[in-house]
């Protein structure tokens, strides 16, 4: 595997976590939403 491929793949795997950290904090941002809607 060339250089270039191996960088790639290593940028997509970053790109991969990253989208996965931004759904999590897209899930804990709705929560919170519900839960200030809740408070008095």
């Amino acid at each position: 595997m060339s250089m270039i491929e191996a960088r790639l793949k290593s940028i997509h795997h970053d790109f991969t976590l990253l989208k996965m950290h931004l759904q999590e904090l897209d899930q804990l941002n709705s929560k919170n939403q519900q839960n200030v809607q809740t408070l008095p």
